[in-house]
């Protein structure tokens, strides 16, 4: 059965996703500068009300680029410390995870900066977000990845906001069992069972936005339906 994930940013999105009978949230702070670290205290109101497999919590000290200061993985590092700490009893309960990621400006993944953050990390899983997009060869992205350890990839397959099947289907072949690439990048209920019938992912990522902020209980409704039919 298809994984599906729900992007918030807010407690009633959380508990629409749980409602609905979505799978598992990522949590952020700041949507419009595509995702910033969630508070604590969003965070643990957020575990209590999440689905089955509870929270991926984005870990991001900054919009902008991927190419991430010593000092601003330092601060990451710090910040995950901290969360890994306070609910340690989440992460031993296989309901708490991360989403980050740094990269260099040559567009390869930051070993040194992702090897820090997996070390404080320790059993909580990472998923590494779509900063793999901006890197310069998937293919040699997602083998440094599975060495480093990281449990997931967000990725569209491209540099564009649109989630390319092909790309991704064979990301996933190459991952097998080692990875899950986790399919973002425009999917909705009107596409999403065509989308996974090309690209055969075990996960997909998406938003159910309404307008005036928050997310939309119909489109959630709408999403599941679609993916439990295709699967």
């Amino acid at each position: 059965m298809t994984h599906i994930e729900l992007c918030v940013e807010d407690l009633p999105s959380v508990a629409i996703a749980t409602d609905q009978g979505v799978d598992g949230v990522e949590l952020c702070a700041r949507l419009d500068v595509g995702g910033l670290t969630p508070d604590i205290q969003l965070l643990e109101q957020s575990l209590t009300l999440a689905p089955p497999t509870g929270v991926h919590a984005m870990l991001r000290v900054r919009g902008g680029d991927f190419v991430h200061s010593r000092d601003e993985v330092d601060q990451m590092v710090s910040i995950l410390n901290d969360r890994v700490n306070h609910f340690a009893s989440y992460v031993s309960a296989g309901q708490l995870g991360f989403v980050c990621g740094a990269i260099t400006d040559d567009g390869q993944i930051d070993v040194e900066a992702c090897k820090a953050l997996k070390d404080a990390a320790g059993d909580a899983p990472l998923t590494f977000h779509r900063a793999f997009d901006e890197t310069r060869n998937y293919e040699e992205s997602l083998d440094t990845l599975i060495s480093l350890g990281f449990a997931r990839v967000l990725t569209t397959g491209g540099r564009d906001a649109t989630a390319q099947a092909p790309v991704l289907k064979h990301l996933a072949s190459r991952a097998g069992n080692d990875l899950t690439i986790v399919a973002s990048g425009g999917l909705r209920s009107h596409n999403v069972a065509a989308f996974l019938k090309v690209a055969h992912v075990r996960a997909v990522h998406m938003r159910a936005p309404l307008l005036g902020g928050g997310t939309d209980q119909d489109e959630v409704a709408r999403i599941v339906t679609a993916v439990r039919n295709a699967s």
